[in-house]
């Protein structure tokens, strides 16, 4: 299903739903301010609306989990495409990252997104979305 968006133009753009891997709000100084980052199948882009009314006109289509990244700020990821939910290694992962959730993009690419979450609160929050 097609959902709108704004683009940081102003134009509206249709997105599948369906595509989605996950989103969150843009921070930093390299990123758009006041936007919305979304990872979708094989592409990034970021959108000038709300992240609340983006997730809520996502999950009319798709479940979608809320949890926090490392840095303190939301994130929603597609509960669908959840590969595994683990522990982080001490060697390669954000330091207050509680759990890793893989998640599948396509046949040969699954990204990982770091959660302040402990595994078993991020594995309720995605079995949350999907029922």
């Amino acid at each position: 299903m097609l959902i709108n968006a704004k683009d940081l133009s102003g134009s509206t753009i249709a997105i599948n739903a369906s595509k989605v891997i996950r989103l969150r709000k843009n921070y930093g100084p390299a990123e758009p301010k006041k936007s919305v980052t979304l990872d979708l199948e094989g592409k990034r882009i970021s959108v000038s609306d709300k992240l609340a009314d983006l997730v809520d006109s996502i999950r009319e289509h798709e479940p979608l989990a809320g949890l926090t990244t490392p840095v303190g700020t939301p994130i929603f990821v597609a509960a669908d495409r959840v590969v595994d939910v683990r522990k982080p290694s001490d060697i390669n992962h954000h330091p207050k990252a509680k759990a890793v959730i893989s998640l599948h993009v396509s046949q040969k690419t699954v990204v990982d997104q770091q959660v302040i979450e402990t595994v078993a609160k991020a594995r309720n929050a995605i079995n949350d979305a999907q029922s």
